[in-house]
């Protein structure tokens, strides 16, 4: 059974659990029940649970591509470590890159230890591996510096993957649609940390200039 716990800034903990396929959610606060969602059709449509001192949480789930996210929202904004709270989006981002970085680091140095001529037949090598090192600096861009330019540049690469992709299918007759759809959610995952990472600054900017 999924479970997730999310610390409010009053240190107050919202428990979010379910069963297969989003169904019998149980929504706790502070160990006592709050609410609960039948279903994903409900789940989609959110529910507002009232929390004291007037406060209203929001639980919905949204669809982000092929991808669902469950958002998480007290008195409007998004709680830490929710689907849509900025910090975790620009987070799963980063996760995007490192996840292909050793992707293609892993097939690439298995293809050339170990002579692999059908994976070297799909282009894969010591190319791949390159692919992947760049991946990492990428991928440590955003975590050290959250770098707009590195997710441009990683969107830009992957959408080139995918033009190639389609390419060779034509070439060789194989069926690219399961490879394009994954890079597809991955390519959505990164609009997503784009957009959350101008949030961030934007916010910082804006504490920037109520503070002078």
């Amino acid at each position: 059974m999924p479970i997730r716990t999310f610390t409010l800034p009053s240190s107050e903990t919202i428990t979010v659990k379910w069963s297969f396929n989003w169904k019998n959610m149980t929504i706790t606060h502070d160990g006592t029940v709050i609410g609960q969602i039948p279903n994903a059709k409900e789940l989609k449509k959110g529910q507002t649970f009232p929390l004291s001192n007037g406060r209203a949480l929001l639980v919905q789930l949204k669809q982000e591509g092929f991808n669902p996210v469950l958002e998480v929202l007290l008195d409007g904004q998004p709680v830490p470590g929710s689907g849509t709270h900025p910090l975790e989006q620009v987070k799963t981002a980063e996760n995007v890159l490192w996840f292909i970085a050793g992707f293609n680091i892993l097939l690439g140095l298995l293809t050339e230890l170990a002579q692999l001529e059908f994976l070297s037949a799909l282009g894969l090598g010591w190319g791949a591996v390159l692919i992947g090192a760049v991946y990492v600096l990428l991928g440590f861009l955003v975590k050290k510096k959250q770098s707009l330019g590195a997710l441009y540049a990683a969107i830009g690469f992957l959408v080139l993957d995918m033009g190639l992709t389609v390419v060779h299918a034509t070439e060789t007759g194989a069926n690219p649609i399961s490879g394009l759809i994954l890079k597809f959610i991955f390519l959505t995952k990164l609009f997503s940390g784009i957009k959350a990472l101008k949030h961030i600054r934007s916010e910082e900017l804006l504490l920037q200039e109520q503070v002078s």
